[in-house]
C-alpha cells in the first residue's frame, strides 16, 4: 500500500514540472503552407500579459494578450539595456489582444536572437525576457522542424 501512495505521489508532480518558461505548440501538416508553431511567454496563465510569437509559412506574428483587462492604450514600448522603441499597434476584436506592428516584430525578433534581455512595457503591464532562454528554445523546439528553415532568412 506504502509503494501505490508513493506512486501516486511521483505521478501526482511529475505532471506538475515545467519545461523552461516557454509554451511551444504546433501545428503540422503535409503541405509546407499550412504548418505553423507558436511561442508563448510566460508559459502560465496566471500572469496578466503574456507575449505569444507565432511561426507561419511564411511571416512571424508577434501578439500581446491580457488576461485579466482590456487595452485602453495601444502603446507598445520595446526596451534594452542600451535602447528603445515605442510604437502604437493594432488592437483585435475583443480588446484583449495586440498585433505588433512588423516594425516591432522585426526588432523584437532580432534582439532576441541577438541574446538580449528586453522589455516589452504596455501601461503598467510589463514582461521581461531573456533571450539566451528565447534562442535555445527557438532553436530547440523550432528552428530543427521541416518547413521553419525555408522562412527563418525572412526574420534575420
Amino acid at each position: 500500500m506504502r509503494r501505490l501512495y508513493i506512486f501516486m505521489i511521483f505521478v501526482l508532480f511529475s505532471g506538475c514540472t515545467k519545461n523552461g518558461s516557454y509554451n511551444v505548440e504546433s501545428i503540422t501538416s503535409k503541405e509546407k503552407q499550412y504548418r505553423s508553431y507558436r511561442m508563448r511567454f510566460p508559459d502560465s496563465r496566471y500572469k496578466e500579459v503574456e507575449l505569444e510569437i507565432l511561426f507561419l509559412s511564411n511571416n512571424v506574428k508577434c501578439f500581446l494578450n491580457f488576461y485579466r483587462n482590456t487595452i485602453d492604450n495601444k502603446i507598445v514600448k520595446i526596451s534594452t539595456d542600451d535602447e528603445s522603441f515605442e510604437e502604437t499597434c493594432f488592437s483585435l476584436k475583443g480588446n484583449q489582444r495586440l498585433l505588433l506592428s512588423e516594425r516591432l516584430t522585426k526588432l523584437l525578433i532580432d534582439y532576441l536572437k541577438d541574446g538580449k534581455k528586453i522589455s516589452i512595457i504596455h501601461n503598467n503591464n510589463s514582461i521581461t525576457i531573456d533571450g539566451k532562454e528565447y534562442i535555445k528554445t527557438y532553436e530547440n523546439r523550432i528552428v530543427n522542424k521541416p518547413f521553419i528553415s525555408s522562412f527563418v532568412s525572412t526574420i534575420k
